[in-house]
Order: structure tokens, then sequence, then C-alpha cells
């Protein structure tokens, strides 16, 4: 968010071009996600945008865009396909929020949906959004979220609910079975959607009596 616009797309290509010699060097494939701790402010559609024309000009056709911005620890889930942030007062409708006000990032919506409609300037309105409801993922399971996702196409936007690791888990699922059978995706995804998609489990911050044994046990400075 710091750079410009025109710096962060250049950025974006730059990326792209290291990314995918580093992959043809080592014989890899890769998948990009454009990640934020704030999802909802920054340059969206610009960076998806870039990133999956610089991936068409690669041979790689992006069926569509993976809108996850939750981030579940500090409490900013999405249910309905609403985003809401936890405050002292309790849970609230992004919109609502400190973030929502941010001068150069501001949004007014907190359906996710509109969201991309607003960002988008109607370009992708609300009807053309695709979802992932916590109904699809904790009732019909990877099977019915891959039949979502396997029906993107052009770089379509999807929104994906989150209550817990767990949702994003069983959402993962799917995006592996999709990209095994050919689909390719951009997350556009917080920080909770990085631990689900690598396969780490989700562990409670360190104490203050677990870090007073480790720096007790670490050795001690020469003098």
């Amino acid at each position: 968010r710091s750079l410009s616009e025109t710096d962060a797309a250049g950025l974006n290509r730059e990326v792209v071009d290291a990314l995918h010699q580093a992959a043809n060097a080592e014989q890899v494939s890769y998948v990009i996600a454009s990640r934020s701790d704030s999802t909802l402010r920054g340059y969206f559609p610009l960076e998806t945008d870039i990133l999956a024309e610089e991936l068409a000009a690669r041979g790689t056709t992006i069926d569509g865009v993976i809108v996850c911005p939750a981030y579940v620890e500090p409490g900013r889930l999405t249910v309905d396909s609403v985003h809401w942030a936890r405050t002292n007062d309790g849970m609230i409708p992004v919109s609502h929020s400190e973030f929502a006000k941010d001068a150069s990032f501001g949004y007014r919506n907190s359906d996710l949906r509109d969201w991309v409609a607003e960002k988008t300037g109607g370009r992708i309105p609300r009807e053309k959004v695709a979802r992932i409801t916590l109904t699809d993922i904790r009732t019909g399971g990877p099977d019915r979220v891959l039949d979502i996702i396997s029906g993107l196409r052009d770089g379509q936007p999807v929104v994906v609910d989150t209550a817990a690791d767990s949702d994003q888990q069983v959402v993962v699922n799917a995006l592996l079975r999709a990209e095994a059978a050919g689909n390719n995706f951009i997350y556009r995804i917080g920080p909770s959607f990085v631990r689900a998609r690598s396969g780490q489990r989700a562990t409670p911050p360190v104490s203050a009596e677990r870090l007073r044994q480790i720096l007790a046990a670490r050795p001690a400075d020469p003098d």
C-alpha cells in the first residue's frame, strides 16, 4: 500500500517474471497469493488484474480469483459473504470499522460481493461474483466447494466464508483438487489462508512463562 499505483503494478509484474524464471529453472509449478494483513485495503483489482495478465502472457489462463480476507485470530471473519471485525464493543460489519475509513483505500461495503463491485467500479457486478458459504463448506464439504470453483471462468471472483481455520481447510482441499484437474486461480487472501494452503496448524501465542523458559535455555553470551 505504500507504493504508488504505477509502482505497485510494476512490482507485481517483476514478481511474476522472477517467479516464472525460478519455477522453470527448478521445474516446479506455482500459484500466486496476493496477500495483505488487511486484505480489503489495497490495490484491488489492479494487482490481481496485473497478475492474471502476466500469467496469461506466459501461458496460464486464470479461471478464478479467490477472495478470502479472513484473519481468524483478531476476529476478521466472513459469514454469509459479510466480512466482520472484532472490536472492544463486539463484532461489527467491517465497513463500520476504522479500516473502512482508510484515506487511500477506504470502502463502503461489508458484503464482499458488493465490495468487489465497488472496487471494480461496476466492471464486475454483484451478481457476477460467486460465493462459498459456511453452509457449502460445513454441509456440502469439499465436494460442494469443488463444484463451485470448478465452474469459475475468465478470472471470475469468488468470495469465501470463514469463521474458523477448519473452514479454510475444507476450501483448500477443494482448491487442491481443482488445481490438480487443471484449474488455475489467483488468491487475494488474508494471513489465515496462507496457513491453510501451506498445511500449517494454528498454534497459540507464546505465554509469558514459556517465553521465560525459552530465554533461560539460551546459551550465555561469551564475555
